[in-house]
């Protein structure tokens, strides 16, 4: 490992950022920290005629709160908004209409000194073709004895191609919010760090149920793939309807039932390994954002340790950060071994891959462009 990958690690795992001591929150020993003074969520509804519409619902705060007691506060405020959105007749009545949802949002929140206001934006009809139905093949974890399709002709060696420019990118919510500001200009690292950590954990979801379909059809069915396969392959992880950061209830009874195929153990270790990966991304995101490296550093650390509970992630990411080949490859060999499974159908998992991972770009490269422009400070 490079001086400068092993001083990362050391960084990651013994020290904090700002020579603060770093917190597992909400599980740290020491008093959480009031440092949230806005909050956010994407919201989707379904109107009375079946429409579904999604907005993005703002609280601002009197003053800064924990993040639990904010969290608390944009839940209530998220139930309000879905409601006033599902009880318009059709989604036309509610376009440019964001000031009167957000009067009728605050109307429905419980009252509360600590709210200074609540804005609504960002509202757009959510069309039929977008919302990405999972494939029986795929959505549910294998019987005991699944039947093992008939396998094509070799080729599950052969490297996967780069992702295509046509590749449908099921983002994990922050696409729904391109038009509004992700992060207030001048913002510390931990109110920045606070604002992605929905996007770290739906993407670190998305991940790991795109690994868990892969092993059924891969390992499970028996099915072999070459990159010609791999443009097929984009809506294997459905796009997440659910308000950002909360994927994984979303997904709770699939990944239950793998938790019950494979062992918590495996199931652990492969949320670990998805979980290193979106660390990964969002590292090379902000470098290619030419956010300051000890910005970049700091904020990491800051957000992967609200959105894991978990240590693993920010120790794993050294060794994606000095692989030298596709990170695709170094996660598809981690998760065989995991697994305990050949390394013959390795190439097979790459395919399977790439475009999950691929999904993710636009949503960390969108963040960190905010993150930049936001003039983020340590």
């Amino acid at each position: 490992m490079s001086p400068r990958l092993d001083a990362f690690a050391t960084l990651s795992l013994v020290s904090g950022y700002a020579g603060q001591p770093m917190r597992f929150w909400p599980f740290g020993k020491d008093k959480e920290p009031k440092d949230v003074e806005f909050v956010s969520r994407v919201v989707s509804g379904t109107t009375r005629d079946g429409s579904i519409v999604r907005a993005k619902v703002t609280v601002s705060l009197q003053e800064a709160l924990t993040s639990r007691g904010a969290d608390e506060i944009v839940d209530d405020a998220a139930r309000g908004l879905a409601a006033a959105l599902s009880s318009a007749e059709e989604p036309n009545a509610l376009v440019g209409q964001e000031a009167v949802l957000a009067r009728d949002t605050l109307a429905r929140m419980k009252p509360r000194q600590e709210v200074r206001g609540v804005d609504v934006v960002a509202l757009h009809i959510v069309s039929e073709s977008a919302i990405l139905t999972p494939r029986p093949i795929s959505s549910n974890p294998p019987a005991a004895h699944a039947p093992i399709s008939s396998r094509p002709p070799s080729g599950g060696s052969s490297r996967p191609s780069p992702p295509g420019p046509r590749r449908p990118s099921s983002s994990s919510q922050m696409l729904a919010v391109r038009d509004s500001r992700l992060i207030p200009e001048g913002a510390s690292v931990e109110t920045a760090a606070y604002a992605i950590v929905p996007l770290l954990r739906d993407a670190s979801t998305r991940v790991l149920v795109g690994i868990l379909r892969a092993c059924d059809l891969v390992i499970v069915r028996g099915m072999r793939l070459d990159s010609s396969s791999s443009d097929d392959l984009g809506d294997l992880v459905p796009a997440s309807t659910a308000a950002p950061g909360r994927f994984a209830d979303e997904r709770r009874d699939e990944l239950s039932r793998w938790e019950d195929k494979l062992g918590r153990r495996k199931i652990d270790g492969l949320r670990t390994e998805a979980s290193a990966i979106v660390c990964y991304f969002l590292h090379t995101s902000l470098t290619r954002a030419d956010v300051e490296s000890k910005v970049s550093t700091a904020l990491l650390e800051a957000a992967a340790h609200s959105a894991f509970e978990e240590e693993g992630p920010l120790s794993e990411l050294p060794r994606y950060l000095g692989h030298a080949g596709d990170p695709t490859d170094e996660l598809a060999a981690k998760v065989l071994s995991v697994l305990k499974e050949s390394s013959d159908v390795l190439g097979s998992f790459t395919v399977m891959l790439t475009p999950v991972l691929a999904s993710l770009q636009e949503d960390f490269a969108f963040a960190s462009r905010q993150i930049k422009l936001s003039g983020v400070k340590a």
